[in-house]
């Protein structure tokens, strides 16, 4: 059950994350990614569409979209973090430097959702999994 609460807060992280980026975007210069990476408001929709699946559902489906992608934002994360760029692009345009922390993070989100997969989503709610 314990990673089924950090999957929710990784599923609540990525909306929360995602919700900027659909407006205000992000700024690739800045970011040091590579031009087939997706950013702003495609990203952003990306984030908050799982975030939500998982949220709602739980569905394996939707867990192992969030393990991939948390896995790719870990990727990303040291590439950033190894590239020393200023801003890593995670909140739209609120600067967040890329830190040993964001890749940390992001790992342990990712095999958290995939644990949850292969441990099963509680049989209870959200609301009930989070107040345990």
């Amino acid at each position: 059950m314990a990673f089924a609460v950090v999957s929710i807060l990784a599923a609540g992280l990525l909306v929360a994350a995602g919700l900027p980026k659909l407006t205000a975007g992000a700024s690739r210069s800045d970011a040091g990614l590579p031009s087939w990476v997706p950013t702003g408001a495609v990203l952003g929709v990306a984030e908050v569409g799982v975030g939500l699946w998982v949220l709602l559902t739980g569905a394996p489906e939707a867990l192992t979209l969030l393990a991939l992608l948390y896995l790719s934002f870990t990727a990303v994360s040291v590439h950033q973090h190894r590239r020393g760029v200023s801003d890593c692009g995670c909140f739209g345009t609120q600067p967040v430097r890329p830190s040993i922390l964001h890749v940390l993070l992001n790992a342990a989100f990712t095999l958290a959702a995939l644990a949850t997969v292969f441990g099963g989503w509680p049989s209870m709610s959200v609301a009930e999994t989070v107040a345990v």
